[in-house]
């Protein structure tokens, strides 16, 4: 019987990952290696199943000994939407890595180590307006059930959680990465303070107005009745630091006016 098997790893906005090594520093593994109770389903999972620490399924990539599909619907494309520009190996019997990275409004996925795939949304007609978030799936049909195939090592990185990228995104004009990055650098709270300062002492429009606004937030959740002392301690003593080493009367006096608010 044919076969197909295939490593499958996943990122919402950045991943790498490697074959059969530990996970590296800030990835989480999506897949326990056990079974599926963590997972949730749209519908019956049928179709999968977990034995000898990977995941079986029915699945749409594609093998040499499938009906051949072009370039647009392949393994490596974003089905339908963008086709690869080097097509990958599809050989079936070993194992494959797939990696995806989201990063924001581009997409690149790679398979075995190579780039098959890069799309930016605003130059793709089609993508455009698309959700830049949401849930990571894997996709099960259009195979024959003597046919199956393997998922090990699911690994996520999610770069929110990063405050160097979190900040780059303050400079982008478009509104739903302007809404997603002052999420993203509220819930990181003291740790992104020294950068979202630097921005506001640019004094340039955008970034230093959204800027402005996490800060507030960060300052105002730390300041509310029922938040743990120690978050309230962690953002005085970011705010302190960087009201004393700044150069900036603007920022200083804004800090002076948020320690006041947190009582400090």
């Amino acid at each position: 019987m044919s076969k197909s098997l295939v490593c499958f790893s996943l990122a919402l906005t950045l991943l790498f990952a490697s074959n059969g090594k530990a996970a590296e520093k800030g990835f989480v593994s999506l897949f326990n290696g056990k079974d599926l109770s963590s997972w949730q389903f749209r519908g019956q999972p049928a179709g999968l199943r977990v034995e000898e620490g990977c995941i079986y399924s029915e699945v749409q990539l594609l093998a040499p000994w499938t009906p051949w599909r072009d370039d647009l619907h392949c393994t490596g494309s974003l089905y339908g939407y963008v086709a690869v520009t080097n097509r990958p190996d599809e050989t079936t019997g070993r194992w494959h890595q797939l990696e995806v990275v989201c990063d924001r409004k581009q997409i690149i996925i790679a398979v075995n180590g190579e780039t098959c795939t890069w799309a930016d949304m605003d130059r793709v007609e089609s993508l455009r307006g698309k959700h830049l978030r949401g849930r990571i799936g894997l996709q099960g049909n259009h195979s024959d059930p003597q046919q199956w195939l393997k998922f090990r090592n699911l690994r996520l990185r999610d770069l929110d959680l990063d405050p160097d990228y979190v900040i780059r995104g303050f400079r982008d004009t478009d509104p739903r990465i302007q809404r997603d990055t002052h999420g993203a650098a509220v819930k990181l709270g003291d740790t992104i303070v020294p950068r979202l300062c630097s921005l506001i002492a640019e004094e340039d429009s955008l970034p230093s107005a959204g800027a402005r606004k996490a800060l507030f937030e960060i300052a105002a959740l730390a300041s509310a009745p029922d938040a743990p002392k120690a978050l309230r301690d962690k953002v005085v003593q970011a705010l302190k630091d960087q009201a004393g080493s700044s150069g900036s009367e603007t920022l200083r006096t804004y800090l002076g006016w948020l320690l006041g608010l947190l009582g400090a």
